[in-house]
């Protein structure tokens, strides 16, 4: 219930300065929506129309096929009120009228159909128990049918039938006390009727408020002028109402006079009972129309699909993704893997799951989510709905993460149970301004060929203290989203997500550390070279990418690191650097500007660059393979050798006869092989 609320409603039919009326009662203190249609052609100082209001007036008549100025003369059908789309429609506008009125006591509101839905809003008016004042603008009918032809180009003859079905349904359905304001007055009488306007609404009026509504009344607005009113129903009621105004007959007379103008309007009864019986015919071809479109939609859509996932998989997986992430996701991870290592994946998630808030999984190949990903830890995604992006799944879901610590991981590779605490801290230890991985290296000034290094740091050796680098290994890669803005357009199927990250913290200006830690802290599952063997003997778009993305050197890197976290580390000496674990050489390089060894050429470098140059000889890769299975052989024959002789022999005797034989019976003849291998 609202409590000593006024609301005012404006009626008329269109054209016939309802605008102009509901812009002066606003002028004088009446509260409007703040969501109103604006000027337009027509209306050149705005309509001053609720859009929610209108919004859902017209989509009532268009669902009981009254819409359209053809159509909107007809009576509402039987039983209207109790539809069950008439009581959603009730609900939306009481609950919109309610809302405006409690920011206002004083509201009101136009549309000229209003007068046609006037029995559902008199229920509405009911539930909140407010009394509405209903204004009217009266026109001449062949002045409102002139500037319908203007504005719309609607014939007189429909228009004048609008006319009297607007009025009359102000009339018949108000059933209370109606404020007649004629069109002719604002221009004729303009400072009378301005008074009496106020009067009507109880408001005051000053010379401030007077000399604002004159300003309103713009003479220059009336195009369509007409005294010929050849419609002489229309011109009959239009007297009829100014006698109402005039107070020369009762609201009781205008009722009987307004009823007869409605049964005027019943001889074109017959056209109601057409509408109605072409709507059903209309909405039942329309489903089967829709239905129809839809699979075609489909068809359409698919064949659309099929052909973007084989030109460019990336935009497809872009337009057809649909990530959740929450805020109170801290840190988050994402891997992918195929189906031959799903054994191996699941001892490595296994090792590390519990550490994270949640994990995005892309699998390639698997067909169907396994039992040990069916969790609310996960979101999984299958490549069978996608395509298959191989290493670049684990960033599959980045475009749509959050602020939080994302870090990519492999399937291969089982985590210690501090990892993701111990990453973290390092994060923290340079302001978050870094990204930081496990394993990492150091790439040329100017590189040749993907594969050359000044320096490496594998994941499973022991690492004394940080080391800035400029390429890291995705399977152990950690940031903040907030230092490294990444999106799924940033990757290339063909290209290896370590380099593109890599190349994008360049871009940035983000530093990459290499975290300090012990030797074995993170532990292969699978053994391997992996893709080193085939990126060897071909040319590939790695290299590509790190020769365009040259120069990868010390000069770069030093300004990158002062730039970014040269403030963590500016008043600590060499006693607080080796303690906290800070790339002391790196520093001390950029401080006394030197070029620490590890970003010089060294014999891993140059070793590198043999391998290349052997690379580009004929039958090389036959002669590596060769090479690889004489090792082999040799190895084997040496281990053959061993296992045949009386020192081996010897120290099985010797183990059985100490304290713990079922140790030492395997250490000590694995520590004499490895001696004679040695030797």
């Amino acid at each position: 219930m609202l409590v000593n609320k006024r609301i005012v409603v404006v009626l008329g039919a269109g054209r016939s300065g309802t605008s102009l009326l509901m812009n002066l009662a606003s002028s004088l203190g009446v509260s409007v929506s703040g969501d109103l249609v604006g000027p337009n052609e027509t209306n050149k100082k705005g309509a001053f129309e609720d859009t929610n209001i209108l919004k859902k007036s017209r989509s009532i008549l268009r669902y009981f096929n009254r819409n359209g100025s053809a159509l909107s003369f007809l009576p509402m059908p039987d039983n209207w009120l109790d539809s069950q789309f008439t009581k959603d429609s009730r609900e939306i506008l009481q609950a919109h009228v309610e809302s405006e009125m409690r920011r206002s006591h004083f509201w009101g509101f136009k549309e000229p159909v209003t007068a046609k839905l006037l029995p559902l809003w008199k229920r509405i008016f009911k539930d909140l128990d407010v009394h509405p004042l209903y204004l009217v603008s009266l026109r001449r009918p062949s002045e409102v049918a002139e500037s319908f032809k203007k504005a719309y180009g609607v014939p007189a003859e429909i228009s004048s039938l609008i006319w009297i079905s607007r009025y009359t349904d102000a009339i018949l359905n108000a059933g209370s006390e109606l404020y007649i304001y004629d069109y002719d007055d604002w221009f004729s009488k303009t400072d009378q009727t301005i008074e009496r306007l106020a009067g009507d609404l109880d408001v005051p009026l000053s010379p401030v408020d007077k000399s604002q509504c004159r300003a309103i009344i713009d003479g220059s607005l009336r195009t369509a002028v007409a005294n010929d009113d050849s419609d002489r129903e229309a011109a009959d009621l239009y007297k009829a109402i100014q006698l109402y105004a005039n107070s020369e007959i009762t609201l009781e007379e205008l009722i009987d006079f307004a009823s007869r103008s409605r049964e005027y309007l019943s001889r074109y009864d017959f056209l109601q009972f057409s509408v109605d019986s072409l709507g059903k015919k209309a909405d039942d071809l329309f489903q089967k129309l829709s239905v129809e479109r839809k699979r075609n939609g489909e068809l359409r859509r698919l064949n659309r699909d099929v052909a973007l996932k084989q030109s460019d998989p990336f935009l497809y997986i872009r337009r057809k993704r649909k990530v959740s992430f929450s805020e109170g996701w801290g840190v988050v991870a994402g891997v992918a893997s195929f189906k031959a290592r799903e054994d191996v994946f699941r001892e490595s998630i296994e090792s590390v799951k519990d550490q994270f808030d949640h994990i995005y999984v892309y699998l390639n190949g698997y067909g169907e989510v396994p039992e040990f990903l069916k969790s609310s830890k996960f979101s999984v995604f299958l490549s069978e709905d996608f395509v298959d992006l191989s290493a670049n799944g684990k960033i599959f879901s980045l475009s749509d993460v959050g602020s939080c610590y994302f870090f990519t991981l492999d399937d291969d590779i089982l985590y210690p149970p501090d990892y993701v605490s111990v990453m973290v801290d390092t994060l923290r230890k340079y302001n978050d301004n870094v990204g930081v991985s496990v394993h990492a290296s150091i790439l040329p000034e100017y590189p040749e060929w993907y594969y050359e290094r000044y320096a490496m740091y594998p994941f499973q050796k022991e690492l004394n203290s940080d080391r800035f680098v400029n390429l890291i290994g995705s399977g152990t890669f950690a940031f903040h989203t907030d230092r490294l803005k990444v999106t799924s357009e940033d990757f290339f199927p063909d290209v290896m997500v370590d380099l593109r990250f890599s190349i994008l913290a360049k871009q940035q200006g983000m530093p990459l550390v290499c975290v300090a830690r012990p030797e074995y802290w993170l532990k292969a599952l699978v053994q391997g070279e992996g893709l080193y063997q085939d990126f060897l003997f071909k040319k590939t778009i790695h290299t590509e990418q790190v020769i365009a993305h040259a120069p990868w050197g010390f000069s770069i890197y030093s300004d990158i690191v002062l730039n970014s976290v040269g403030e963590t580390f500016e008043h600590k000496d060499d006693y607080l650097l080796s303690a906290e674990l800070y790339d002391q050489e790196f520093i001390k390089g950029v401080r006394e500007g030197f070029v620490p060894e590890n970003w010089l050429e060294t014999k891993l470098y140059r070793s590198k660059v043999e391998e290349r140059e052997f690379a580009k000889q004929p039958m090389a890769k036959y002669k590596l393979v060769k090479r690889e299975l004489a090792k082999y052989k040799k190895n084997e024959e040496k281990l053959k050798k061993i296992q045949r002789s009386r020192v081996y022999r010897l120290s099985l005797y010797i183990a059985k006869a100490i304290k713990n034989p079922f140790w030492d019976a395997f250490r000590l003849p694995l520590n004499v092989i490895r001696l004679v291998v040695r030797k």
